[in-house]
C-alpha cells in the first residue's frame, strides 16, 4: 500500500504518536500497566518509522534541488533520439 502525505500531514501524525506515547508511558509509570507500556512502544515504533520516511523524503527533495534535477515523468516506451 502506498500513502502520500504532505510534510505537514506527516508532522501532525508524528506529533499525535508522540503525545500518545507520552500518555501511555505516564499511565505505565502510575499503574505498572503492561498494556500501556506495549502501546507506548508501538507508538514509538510508528514515530521512528515515520521519522525515517520524512528524513528520506526531505533528503531526496533536497538532493534533487541541489543537483538541479528536474522531476518529470519519463515514458519508458519512447526511445531517445540523437541528431548528428
Amino acid at each position: 500500500m502506498k500513502v502520500e502525505l504532505t510534510d505537514e500531514e506527516l508532522t501532525t501524525i508524528m506529533a499525535a504518536c508522540e503525545a500518545y506515547r507520552d500518555l501511555m508511558k505516564d499511565r505505565f509509570h502510575l499503574s505498572e500497566d503492561r498494556t500501556a507500556l506495549r502501546a507506548a512502544s508501538s507508538a514509538e515504533w510508528c514515530w521512528q518509522k515515520l521519522l525515517g520516511f520524512q528524513h528520506d523524503s526531505r533528503n531526496s527533495t533536497t538532493d534533487n534541488v541541489i543537483e538541479g534535477v528536474e522531476q518529470r515523468h519519463v515514458d519508458p516506451f519512447t526511445l531517445p533520439t540523437w541528431t548528428d
